[in-house]
C-alpha cells in the first residue's frame, strides 16, 4: 500500500518518495525485502525496473554484505530478473 510504501521511506531514509509516480504508474517495481525473524521491520528495499535488478540497498542507501547479495541473486534468478550490470556497490551502481 502507500502506507507501506512512506514508512518504508521514512525508515529506510532513502529516495524511495522520488518513485512513488512511477509505482502508481507501473513504471517499476519496489520490493520490501524483510527478515523472517522481524517482518515489519524494513531491512533492504530493491527496484527492479523491466525486468533487471537496478537497486537493492540497506538503510541509508548502506550496500547488502556478499551474504545478502547472494540472496538477492538468488531470489532474481528464481523469478528471472536480470542481474546482469548490477554490482551491490553503490559507488558504481550510481553510474548504472
Amino acid at each position: 500500500t502507500i502506507n507501506d510504501f512512506c514508512r518504508e521511506s521514512i525508515y529506510m531514509q532513502n529516495c524511495l518518495m522520488t518513485y512513488v509516480e512511477a509505482m502508481i504508474k507501473n513504471d517499476t517495481t519496489i520490493l520490501f525485502m524483510r527478515r523472517a525473524d522481524d517482518v515489519n521491520k524494513p531491512f533492504i528495499t530493491i527496484e527492479v525496473y523491466h525486468g533487471e535488478l537496478m537497486q537493492a540497498y540497506r538503510r541509508f542507501n548502506v550496500d547488502c554484505t556478499p551474504e545478502e547479495a547472494a540472496w538477492i541473486r538468488d531470489y532474481c534468478k528464481r523469478h528471472g530478473i536480470k542481474t546482469g550490470k548490477f554490482k551491490f556497490n553503490a559507488a558504481v551502481d550510481e553510474l548504472f
